[in-house]
């Protein structure tokens, strides 16, 4: 098994709440060195999605909220390294974040790792043996959410 460097990213929100990725975040998001990007959506225009998509030859994303692109599911499984993940923007679980919810929809998905943005605020942790992954806001965006 090789090593895979897995991106988790979403919340972009450009340009209605953020102007770019900021530069020095940039540097890192080189393609070649990220395996697989995980976006929890909400990536505001297609210039930023075609920018995002190009890092990885494995790029999955889901709908947030606010985005408009057809075709994006709400929910996505993935299986990397062993290790099932679910990904989606988070917007449906209510509260936002909540673990409960987050744990049911793990159970529903058999996933091993739930990643979910929607509340720009970054978050890691273990909950009965599932990991709950909250990326934040790729550009430091404000939300509107009452969290």
């Amino acid at each position: 098994m090789t090593d895979q460097f897995v991106l988790a990213i979403g919340d972009f929100h450009i340009p209605n709440r953020a102007y770019d990725i900021p530069v020095s975040f940039k540097e890192y998001l080189v393609s070649g060195k990220i395996t697989n990007v995980l976006c929890t959506g909400n990536i505001g225009n297609n210039d930023t999605f075609n920018y995002i998509k190009r890092i990885s030859n494995s790029f999955y994303m889901v709908r947030g909220d606010i985005d408009e692109m057809e075709g994006l599911p709400e929910y996505k499984k993935v299986t990397i390294n062993g290790f099932n993940i679910l990904i989606l923007h988070g917007h449906q679980v209510i509260p936002f974040d909540d673990d409960s919810s987050l744990l049911m929809l793990a159970r529903e998905y058999d996933a091993d790792i739930v990643i979910s943005g929607h509340t720009h605020i970054q978050s890691f942790r273990e909950v009965a043996g599932v990991y709950l992954i909250n990326p934040g806001s790729a550009t430091g965006a404000f939300t509107t959410e009452e969290v």
